[in-house]
């Protein structure tokens, strides 16, 4: 029904999270920003990456796509980098 009311859920980022993880990986706290929020919208639009290795492939490929980045959230844990 929210759907339907063009509601599609609510997304909570952690300020000390965010900051902690753009530190360790080196970038600036925008780019964690931008990564989280993509990744948060997917999940709210139905992907699932914790469903499988077919769904976690096609969420890091549209996580990419978005993002306009060869790297977002799930590929970044699956290479071992993601921290925190």
């Amino acid at each position: 029904p929210f759907r339907m009311e063009g509601r599609l859920g609510d997304l909570m980022i952690c300020l000390p999270v965010l900051k902690a993880q753009a530190r360790s990986l080196g970038h600036p706290d925008e780019k964690e920003l931008d990564i989280l929020l993509v990744h948060g919208l997917l999940h709210l639009l139905g992907f699932d990456h914790e469903k499988g290795k077919k769904e976690a492939k096609e969420m890091a490929r549209w996580e990419a796509r978005v993002l306009g980045l060869g790297l977002g959230l799930i590929d970044r844990a699956k290479s071992g980098s993601e921290k925190g």
